[in-house]
């Protein structure tokens, strides 16, 4: 009886389990097949998993939706059976749980959806239906995690979803029902523009942001919205059916909406084209979408620059600022205005920092309204000190798009600063007296550049910096007789250029040389994906539980480094811990017209002595091939081959010869120890580089 009972209470609990809010994602599981847990059975099968897209964004779940097949008196049944939750929560339904029954309830706009589990029968506002093929909710487990698993199609369409699907990549789209966009208008009121699109109801949408800064390209905001048509009969469009507003003001140059009938289902495709980057957020208001664009603040971190920390905030556009302190809580407050924080729902954030000048600094996004009377948005940084006579001390300063905050406990200029000025170059500034009298010499034959500062004009101490930007490898300062020698150790295609030379300090513009991979055509345009990202951290380590996303993200940046540096331009997908869609990687790839796109993951096993590094493509076998045979001989990893993988979107969707890079095992410990090792990865990364030169040489 006892045991009884305590299995009942076991079950109950997963059940429990299986109903709540998909906020955690593990892996989101690739295509294939998958082994599941079916708890009515006690029995784990191998099941064929399926990727699920919502108005053309992806739905990530922690279980994979599957192809579910029963067999009765010998004719095969099959059903896409998906975790409750992965559907309702973004449509805003709610779910709740019988536990008395075993029965969850969807309600959604005035229908209260019940399904049981293993029970072949639903009840639609308390009617009775049969589920196609009789097959049942059911509770499923994927590595530990219990879901509530549904059939898709019988719960698409009683939500009012229109369902398609991709069987190359075994994609289920769905769409909500087909809607008109009736309106589209542009306003600028106190400093704040904004597109308003009005549709005949809801819509579902997917956006992104394409960044042309530096590759000769326009930058643009792009937002497709999908099941929806242009209504001719109450908004003007030109003779091919499309909307073009002109705007030009300030950064905004034009509107364009697209009609696109040639996929699963008409989508209209908006872009903005800007002639600089902008911030922008898309809010839904009944069957409305406002496009606001601002400024917007897409990372803050701590940098080690030369020996000293910095906290830096990246924003699309040069950043405005207002400081203010709180004397009596020991708060120096830097507010950064006009922006939107990236990440603001994860409330107030922390950061570590070395300092011990400063015992908290905290970050957050902060309506402004009822501070500066202006309604507009801020992200508030805040430093919290350990003694407030230091917040004179602190030294707040904009360089380009980036925000620098730093407390030196000494009072003065730094003696040796070196930071990014852009993605493209830095700034070295050493202070010296009588600066034009100093030595500079450039050895062209090690790249390194060579200052010599008499001692009676500088305080600087013997020291070795490592900067490791991919421009500079390290910065040394020595002493000889009555000299300092600064030696800045440059890499490969970098070079420099003396800024200005004042009486009391020398400057230095770093950079990467504008070297031409073809000289008929330009540089080649690179683009770089960082697989996974944001909620959907990719494979985990069993081993110590380094997440796949964040692997692949320093892969990626410090790849597009050694690119530009070697004559190419390179552009990342993600530069932050984002997640972008299935189908939205590659369409930034294509509206930048690249010539080559580069997709980085790692791989994970259940068997841990799988290692090695394999190379996916579709439609490029030579591209396949320099890339891999390259990383091969650069890094000595066990070769596990090149493969076909046309199943895989990012490399079936691009226009362009792609590749997916799986760079090594998570869950073996030979290759967990290279992923982490930055040498490692620039031996990976340089044979990239060079099956890059030796694939486009071929052409």
């Amino acid at each position: 009886m006892e045991k009884n009972l305590r299995s009942r209470l076991l079950l109950v609990l997963i059940v429990i389990i299986g109903l709540l809010p998909l906020n955690v994602f593990a892996a989101s599981p690739d295509l294939g097949k998958v082994r599941l847990l079916d708890h009515s059975s006690g029995r784990v099968k191998e099941y064929i998993s399926a990727h699920i897209t919502l108005g053309g964004d992806d739905v990530v779940t922690d279980v994979p939706a599957i192809i579910y097949i029963e067999w009765r008196n010998n004719v095969q049944y099959s059903r896409t059976l998906v975790p409750i939750r992965a559907i309702t929560e973004q449509l805003g339904a709610k779910v709740t749980w019988d536990n008395s029954t075993q029965t969850a309830h969807v309600y959604y706009e005035g229908k209260d959806i019940a399904l049981t589990l293993e029970s072949d029968t639903a009840y639609v506002n308390g009617k009775a239906v049969a589920l196609p093929d009789g097959i049942p909710a059911k509770l499923m487990s994927y590595n530990g995690v219990n879901r509530t698993m549904v059939p898709l199609r019988f719960l698409s369409e009683e939500m009012g979803l229109n369902v398609g699907w991709d069987s190359i990549s075994n994609v289920i789209k769905l769409n909500r029902p087909l809607q008109r966009i009736e309106n589209i208008s542009y306003s600028k009121n106190d400093g704040v523009e904004e597109f308003v699109i009005t549709a005949s109801d809801k819509v579902s949408y997917v956006d992104y942001f394409v960044d042309g800064t530096g590759l000769n390209r326009d930058s643009k905001i792009v937002l497709k919205v999908g099941n929806v048509v242009l209504a001719e009969d109450k908004i003007a469009t030109d003779s091919n059916g499309n909307v073009v507003k002109q705007i030009n003001q300030g950064a905004i140059k034009n509107f364009i909406a697209v009609q696109k009938t040639d996929a699963d289902v008409p989508e209209v495709e908006m872009e903005i084209n800007l002639s600089k980057a902008r911030g922008y957020e898309i809010k839904e208001a009944g069957n409305q979408l406002i496009i606001s664009l601002n400024n917007s603040v897409s990372e803050i971190y701590v940098e080690n620059l030369i020996g000293e920390e910095y906290i830096v905030a990246k924003a699309t556009e040069e950043p405005v600022f207002k400081v203010s302190k709180w004397p009596e809580k020991n708060k120096y407050i830097v507010d950064i205005m006009g922006t939107k924080l990236e990440n603001a729902g994860e409330g107030i954030q922390e950061l570590a920092i070395n300092n011990k000048a400063i015992k908290k600094v905290t970050y957050a996004q902060l309506d402004a309204k009822e501070i500066y009377g202006e309604g507009k948005w801020v992200t508030r940084i805040v430093l919290e000190l350990a003694d407030f006579r230091d917040a004179d001390k602190v030294e707040v300063k904009p360089l380009g798009t980036q925000l620098l905050i730093h407390l030196d406990k000494k009072v003065g200029e730094k003696p040796i600063e070196y930071y990014a000025l852009d993605k493209k170059s830095s700034l070295l500034k050493i202070l010296a007296k009588n600066a034009k009298n100093q030595s500079i010499y450039y050895d062209r034959d090690d790249n390194i550049l060579r200052v010599k500062i008499n001692k009676e004009d500088a305080a600087l101490t013997k020291n070795t910096f490592e900067p490791d930007d991919q421009r500079v490898s390290r910065i040394e300062v020595g002493e000889s007789g009555d000299y300092y020698n600064v030696k800045v150790y440059l890499s490969r295609g970098v070079s420099y250029s003396q800024e200005y030379s004042q009486t009391d300090a020398l400057a230095f513009r770093i950079y990467t040389e504008n070297r031409i991979v073809r000289t008929d055509k330009g540089r080649k345009l690179i683009v770089i994906d960082a697989g996974h990202g944001g909620k959907d951290p990719g494979a985990i380590s069993p081993i110590d539980g380094t997440k796949e996303k964040d692997v692949n993200l320093k892969f990626a940046l410090r790849l597009q480094q050694l690119l530009e540096n070697n004559g190419f331009d390179a552009y990342l997908t993600r530069s932050t811990d984002k997640y972008l869609g299935l189908y939205t990687i590659t369409d930034i790839a294509n509206d930048l017209k690249a010539d080559a796109f580069i997709s980085i993951h790692a791989n994970t096993a259940q068997n841990s002595s799988a290692k090695g590094i394999e190379t996916l493509y579709g439609q490029s076998p030579l591209y396949a091939k320099a890339i891999h045979r390259n990383i091969i001989k650069m890094t000595g990893a066990t070769d596990r081959g090149i493969k076909t993988r046309m199943d895989l979107a990012v490399i079936r969707t691009s226009d362009m010869s792609a590749v997916l890079i799986e760079t090594g095992f998570l869950s073996n410990r030979e290759d967990l120890k290279n992923l982490h090792d930055n040498e490692y990865i620039d031996k990976l990364n340089q044979g990239i580089l060079n099956g890059l030169l030796e694939y486009f040489a071929l052409e």
